[in-house]
């Protein structure tokens, strides 16, 4: 049987692909053209993941995407959708006859810096686990854990990529189905949208008991700039125009240094929320992502006693 191509073998591929179709194409498009671009045999194409949850090929294509999206040199005009970057299409008229090893090599490490930075920042004990260096001497629980740091990551990035290309209105419904998610709504009839024209600052309402008692203002914005302390102090004032207790601002970008000021200098009510904590949050809790399990065996000592 051929060895399936590594995903970075799939970059110029993908690349290549995506040159032609300038307004981009979705991502079970790519990873089917990738595959024929590649000369995929039909036996390679019925190689599954490990756990035989889906085609190999595809995760593998799907890899070399979200790496290249990483890179600058993919970007996703609306949900779903992957087209070249002006980066991108430097690079395919530079290399049209495909990326050459050392570029290839480029990507990755650089795609792969960026992750451990990311992870680095969340966790100061995360680890790059790719490399023989790194995971010497570690456990291979150890080494399971810190890999599904990394795809987090990756998860992520791809997460904020299609909340990006999002409809403000579509945006707002998922920041509220995040926070049902994480258990602030008594149930469904808990969650109002009530994002308009004129709405007063206020996209949406949740009831945390069934008589309301306790509610949650929620403002949602799918911004490319950072908010700033003017659009936060302005929530606020809504806030105190809806005598309201509890506000979560939550953004699809991130907020300026004077906006964190201000909310630590207001009282506990106001919650800021930035793109980054907002995806965490919904790789948590479910919301656009599915989880699969992953069994780990390990000898029962206390069977043997």
């Amino acid at each position: 049987m051929a060895d399936l191509p590594k995903y970075t073998d799939f970059f110029s591929t993908v690349l290549s692909v995506l040159s032609s179709a300038p307004t981009g194409l979705r991502r079970k498009e790519i990873k089917n053209l990738a595959a024929d671009a590649a000369a995929l045999t039909d036996e390679q194409k019925r190689m599954t993941m490990p756990d035989g949850r889906g085609p190999l090929f595809e995760n593998r294509i799907g890899w070399a995407v979200s790496y290249l999206a990483m890179a600058g040199l993919l970007e996703s005009p609306s949900r779903g959708t992957w087209k070249l970057t002006n980066d991108g299409a430097k690079l395919v008229a530079q290399y049209p006859r495909g990326l050459p090893a050392s570029e290839v090599s480029r990507i990755d490490s650089l795609v792969r810096k960026e992750y451990r930075q990311r992870r680095n920042q969340a966790n100061a004990a995360a680890e790059e686990t790719s490399t023989p260096e790194v995971t010497a001497g570690r456990s291979p629980e150890e080494v399971i854990h810190a890999a599904v740091g990394t795809l987090e990551d990756a998860v992520a990035e791809e997460l904020l990529q299609s909340l990006v290309a999002l409809s403000d209105q579509r945006f707002e419904i998922v920041v509220l189905d995040v926070l049902r998610g994480m258990g602030y709504a008594w149930d469904a009839s808990g969650v109002r949208h009530t994002g308009r024209t004129g709405d007063g600052g206020i996209d949406g309402v949740i009831d945390m008991d069934p008589l309301g008692i306790q509610r949650v203002y929620v403002q949602a914005k799918k911004w490319t700039g950072s908010v700033g302390v003017k659009e936060v102090q302005a929530f606020v004032g809504s806030l105190a125009g809806f005598q309201a207790r509890m506000g979560v601002f939550i953004t699809s970008s991130d907020f300026t240094k004077q906006a964190l000021e201000f909310e630590s200098k207001t009282s506990d009510k106001l919650v800021l929320i930035n793109g980054n904590k907002l995806v965490r949050l919904m790789i948590q809790h479910g919301v656009g992502v599915s989880h699969q399990n992953i069994r780990l065996p390990r000898v029962d000592g206390d069977y043997f006693e």
